[in-house]
């Protein structure tokens, strides 16, 4: 099971590399069914693809980065290991939460991210409805 792990990775890392600087669309598409196959040849790719928002590439990244689920005691602890729990600062009888302590893989945080925004609906930029209405209209008023 180790030596899958390790090949996973490697294919996960020469497979994604290339992908973000790709020149070509034809070059990121054969590169994007390539991450396809590896992900459907997986039981545990497949069964993450069932997540809405969750294709191969959270779904390889994913199991790349977490390895091994049985070192983990909780879903609390996956959560503590990607660095998705709030820093706690404490002080006397001051208990404060702050942001997300960014410990982990930055590359799996965006990845989950990017899927929970797919998810969501919430563009960035929205095209059309009333975002775009009042865009215009603050465009006109200038």
């Amino acid at each position: 099971m180790g030596g899958a792990i390790h090949e996973l990775r490697a294919c996960g890392i020469c497979l994604l590399e290339p992908r973000l600087s790709c020149a070509t669309p034809a070059k990121k598409a054969l590169l994007d069914r390539q991450l396809s196959q590896v992900a459907r040849k997986d039981d545990v790719c497949k069964r993450l693809m069932t997540i809405s928002g969750v294709g191969p590439i959270v779904s390889l990244s994913f199991k790349a980065t977490i390895d091994d689920p049985n070192r983990f005691k909780d879903s609390r602890a996956v959560a503590a290991h990607l660095g998705l729990t709030p820093r706690v600062y404490q002080s006397g009888e001051i208990d404060r939460s702050g942001n997300i302590s960014k410990c982990g893989d930055k590359m799996m945080r965006h990845a989950l991210y990017e899927a929970a925004e797919a998810v969501s609906g919430n563009d960035r930029y929205p095209k059309g409805g009333d975002a775009s209405r009042l865009r215009s209209q603050a465009c006109a008023r200038e």
